[in-house]
Protein backbone atom coordinates (compact mmCIF):
# COMPACT_ATOMS: atom_id res chain seq x y z
CA UNK A 1 0.00 0.00 0.00
CA UNK A 2 1.58 3.42 -0.55
CA UNK A 3 0.54 6.53 1.69
CA UNK A 4 1.25 9.76 0.06
CA UNK A 5 2.87 12.41 2.41
CA UNK A 6 0.06 15.40 2.99
CA UNK A 7 1.26 19.01 1.79
CA UNK A 8 2.66 20.99 4.81
CA UNK A 9 2.82 25.10 4.91
CA UNK A 10 3.97 27.18 6.96
CA UNK A 11 3.41 30.93 6.91
CA UNK A 12 4.60 34.07 8.85
CA UNK A 13 3.35 37.30 8.03
CA UNK A 14 4.75 40.35 8.24
CA UNK A 15 4.94 44.08 7.69
CA UNK A 16 8.01 45.39 6.04
CA UNK A 17 8.88 49.34 6.41
CA UNK A 18 11.72 49.31 3.73
CA UNK A 19 10.43 47.80 1.08
CA UNK A 20 7.40 48.36 -1.27
CA UNK A 21 4.63 45.82 -2.05
CA UNK A 22 3.82 42.73 -0.77
CA UNK A 23 6.20 39.83 -1.46
CA UNK A 24 7.64 36.77 0.32
CA UNK A 25 10.73 35.30 1.57
CA UNK A 26 11.12 31.59 1.43
CA UNK A 27 13.89 28.78 1.48
CA UNK A 28 15.74 26.90 -1.29
CA UNK A 29 15.46 23.54 -1.76
CA UNK A 30 18.49 23.02 -4.06
CA UNK A 31 17.34 20.00 -6.19
CA UNK A 32 13.88 21.24 -6.40
CA UNK A 33 13.70 24.45 -6.49
CA UNK A 34 10.44 24.91 -8.05
CA UNK A 35 8.88 23.24 -5.07
CA UNK A 36 9.90 26.45 -2.90
CA UNK A 37 8.68 28.88 -5.64
CA UNK A 38 5.33 27.41 -6.96
CA UNK A 39 2.92 28.97 -4.43
CA UNK A 40 4.00 32.29 -4.50
CA UNK A 41 4.29 31.81 -8.61
CA UNK A 42 0.52 31.01 -8.33
CA UNK A 43 0.04 33.90 -5.83
CA UNK A 44 1.37 36.12 -8.02
CA UNK A 45 -0.98 35.34 -10.94
CA UNK A 46 -4.05 35.65 -9.09
CA UNK A 47 -3.45 38.50 -6.56
CA UNK A 48 -2.90 41.76 -8.21
CA UNK A 49 -0.63 42.77 -4.36
CA UNK A 50 1.44 40.44 -5.05
CA UNK A 51 4.53 41.19 -6.68
CA UNK A 52 6.76 37.83 -7.45
CA UNK A 53 9.71 39.64 -8.32
CA UNK A 54 10.35 40.73 -4.90
CA UNK A 55 10.37 37.45 -3.43
CA UNK A 56 13.25 36.12 -2.40
CA UNK A 57 14.45 32.35 -1.58
CA UNK A 58 17.38 32.28 0.35
CA UNK A 59 19.07 31.47 3.52
CA UNK A 60 21.76 34.08 4.40
CA UNK A 61 23.64 33.62 7.72
CA UNK A 62 21.81 37.19 9.13
CA UNK A 63 18.32 35.47 8.94
CA UNK A 64 19.18 31.96 11.07
CA UNK A 65 16.67 33.03 13.96
CA UNK A 66 14.14 33.78 12.21
CA UNK A 67 11.14 31.25 12.23
CA UNK A 68 11.32 30.39 8.77
CA UNK A 69 14.46 29.61 8.64
CA UNK A 70 14.42 27.72 11.84
CA UNK A 71 11.70 25.80 11.05
CA UNK A 72 13.23 24.74 7.28
CA UNK A 73 15.96 23.43 8.97
CA UNK A 74 14.20 21.58 11.73
CA UNK A 75 12.04 19.84 9.04
CA UNK A 76 15.44 19.19 7.13
CA UNK A 77 14.02 21.05 3.70
CA UNK A 78 11.26 18.12 4.23
CA UNK A 79 8.91 21.17 4.23
CA UNK A 80 9.84 23.78 1.06
CA UNK A 81 6.33 25.77 1.77
CA UNK A 82 8.01 27.79 4.58
CA UNK A 83 7.61 31.83 4.21
CA UNK A 84 7.29 35.02 5.78
CA UNK A 85 4.67 37.29 3.65
CA UNK A 86 5.95 40.58 3.96
CA UNK A 87 3.57 43.27 3.57
CA UNK A 88 4.68 47.42 3.18
CA UNK A 89 3.71 49.59 5.85
CA UNK A 90 3.42 52.12 3.09
CA UNK A 91 2.31 51.60 -0.62
CA UNK A 92 2.50 50.12 -3.63
CA UNK A 93 4.79 50.37 -6.30
CA UNK A 94 4.21 48.28 -9.21
CA UNK A 95 1.40 46.72 -11.48
CA UNK A 96 -2.13 48.09 -11.89
CA UNK A 97 -2.06 49.10 -8.01
CA UNK A 98 1.15 51.70 -7.89
CA UNK A 99 0.74 54.39 -6.33
CA UNK A 100 -2.31 53.78 -3.64
CA UNK A 101 -1.08 53.03 -0.04
CA UNK A 102 -2.03 49.63 1.36
CA UNK A 103 -5.47 49.06 2.80
CA UNK A 104 -7.36 46.82 5.51
CA UNK A 105 -9.20 45.49 2.93
CA UNK A 106 -5.99 45.23 0.07
CA UNK A 107 -4.36 42.90 2.95
CA UNK A 108 -7.81 40.89 3.55
CA UNK A 109 -7.88 40.08 0.07
CA UNK A 110 -4.13 39.14 0.37
CA UNK A 111 -4.99 36.54 2.67
CA UNK A 112 -7.69 35.57 0.43
CA UNK A 113 -5.87 34.90 -2.29
CA UNK A 114 -2.96 33.34 -0.23
CA UNK A 115 -5.30 30.38 0.49
CA UNK A 116 -6.83 30.61 -2.52
CA UNK A 117 -3.36 29.66 -4.63
CA UNK A 118 -2.64 27.21 -1.69
CA UNK A 119 -5.95 25.70 -2.75
CA UNK A 120 -5.43 25.35 -6.17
Amino acid sequence: MHEEKGVALFCDMHGHSRKQNIFVYGCNVKQQWEQSRILPYILSKISPLFDFSESRFNISHTKEATARVALFKEMHGECPQVYTLESTFSGIDKGPLSGQHISIQMLESMGKDFLRAFLL
